[in-house]
């Protein structure tokens, strides 16, 4: 599993400077390891030089903790403002790694119809990890999800059609949804209300 790995050599790199500096604004301090080696204190001197190294390393964890593009986005559910537990972990919030660990085979089409459910972190070799992008690692079929933040009201008429055409008139999920968004766009409303949606997948 990759997890942390992108964008790993630019925080090692900024560890490193940010070391350099402080080695820089305190000068005498290569020149003391060096004068315990001159004493016989090669072993002080390399403990010292193990426990910089140390540090920076613990300096580049704490940078990289958290910054996985999957554990940046998820669903904000029933108790997302409690305080979190005693592991750190909040009850209410699904991040988009968690939902990758479900088993989602059997879904035939996940809907997320919050605000920019389909925006997503763009990390190097990854792509854009999105909740999107999670629903389709777990095993969904296909997905509706927001390129942008959407109406309530728009959003709420547009999947009454959207149902309607799916269930009703049997109709496949991109033709249904296709359907919805001409029914909205013939009402006038205007093209942020309905182009924001997408279906990624399966379109029957």
């Amino acid at each position: 599993m990759t997890k942390h790995r992108s964008g790993t050599r630019k925080e090692w790199l900024a560890a490193r400077l940010e070391l350099r500096e402080q080695r820089r604004q305190d000068p005498g301090r290569n020149r003391r390891k060096d004068r315990r080696r001159l004493d016989g204190e090669p072993h002080a001197a390399a403990a010292s030089e193990v426990a910089d190294h140390a540090a920076l390393g613990m300096g580049l964890q704490e940078r990289v903790t958290g910054m996985a593009p999957m554990l940046l986005c998820g669903l904000a559910l029933a108790g997302a403002n409690r305080p979190p537990d005693s592991l750190g972990r909040r009850p209410g919030i699904l991040t988009a790694e968690e939902l990758c660990s479900l088993d989602l085979s059997s879904c035939d089409l996940a809907v997320l119809s919050a605000c920019e459910t389909n925006v997503g972190i763009r990390r190097a070799g990854q792509g854009i990890q999105s909740l999107q992008a999670a629903l389709y690692a777990a095993g969904a079929k296909s997905s509706i999800t927001s390129l942008w933040k959407v109406d309530d009201a728009a959003t709420r008429r547009l999947f009454e059609l959207f149902y309607t055409k799916l269930w009703e008139e049997k109709l496949p999920k991109a033709r249904a949804l296709w359907e919805a968004k001409k029914v909205l766009r013939a009402e006038g409303a205007p093209v942020r209300d309905w182009a924001a949606w997408v279906l990624t997948g399966d379109p029957e």
